[in-house]
């Protein structure tokens, strides 16, 4: 099981799969606002659209951002973008077909993932002293 080197690599690997939450969130509730507000003439669905539009343009640009640094300790491979690289893994499954939402709950829930480039275990909890 391989830990990260220090903790502001561990604090950006915790920000950055919240943020691809709350992206992944507003990618999905951004047209249900939008349906919601322009057929129901709902002047509430138009705030929520008006909210959630910034919101996820925000958090997916600081997912780009924070995310770029965030590299596997072992094979150095990017772990929550998508790389053109080959991977070795070949056995990796992803959750409800996208292997960086596996990953973001593995860190919040179990507390590692399983790189999808060199297939070895990581822990995502606080490096030992």
């Amino acid at each position: 099981m391989h830990r990260f080197a220090n903790r502001s690599l561990l604090f950006r690997l915790r920000l950055s799969a919240l943020l691809l939450i709350l992206f992944t969130l507003g990618i999905v509730l951004l047209p249900a606002a939008v349906i919601w507000g322009t057929v129901f003439h709902d002047p509430r669905g138009i705030l929520a659209c008006f909210i959630l539009l910034p919101t996820t343009v925000v958090s997916g640009l600081l997912f780009l951002l924070i995310s770029s640094d965030v590299r596997c300790p072992l094979c150095r491979g990017q772990v929550l973008r998508r790389s053109s690289a080959n991977t070795i893994n070949a056995k990796a499954r992803g959750l409800l077909g996208s292997y960086r939402l596996r990953v973001v709950c593995g860190i919040f829930f179990t507390g590692g993932f399983r790189c999808l480039h060199c297939g070895e275990p990581c822990d995502a909890v606080e490096p030992r002293r």
